[in-house]
């Protein structure tokens, strides 16, 4: 109880008008939550996953892509820990496409070696060409 109410105070501190200072306000939101340590997530995936969902709505909703482009690629670890690994690929594919279209190409590449990385148990010649990228 104590974690969904901590969530909500997040999110209701991101409600707020459409000036300079809300968007830099959603903007710093929105890289808090990305930066969750890696610790957490995977400890608490289930806690993890409607933050960082609600959070990746939030920074399409500003067109921050680089932060939806965050968020996805931390989904993708949430679903691993999940065990939903189809989630968990389409979400990395979303955040590689996100990365490309703000050209970060190197963030796009990391994202492209953490998804064959973790097919080369299910498919080693479609985790080789993800790595290859």
């Amino acid at each position: 109880m104590k974690t969904y109410f901590i969530l909500f105070s997040v999110f209701w501190c991101c409600l707020g008008g459409g000036d300079a200072n809300a968007q830099n306000h959603h903007v710093a939101k929105v890289d808090s939550i990305n930066s969750l340590p890696f610790v957490f997530i995977t400890s608490n995936p289930e806690t993890a996953e409607p933050l960082l969902m609600a959070n990746s709505t939030l920074a399409d909703s500003i067109g921050y892509t680089l932060g939806a482009a965050r968020s996805h690629a931390q989904l993708g670890l949430v679903y691993n820990y999940l065990g939903k690994q189809d989630k968990r690929t389409e979400h990395i594919l979303t955040s590689i496409r996100l990365y490309e279209e703000i050209d970060s190409m190197r963030l796009a590449g990391y994202q492209y070696t953490e998804l064959g990385y973790g097919i080369k148990h299910r498919n080693l010649e479609l985790a080789e060409e993800y790595m290859m990228k």
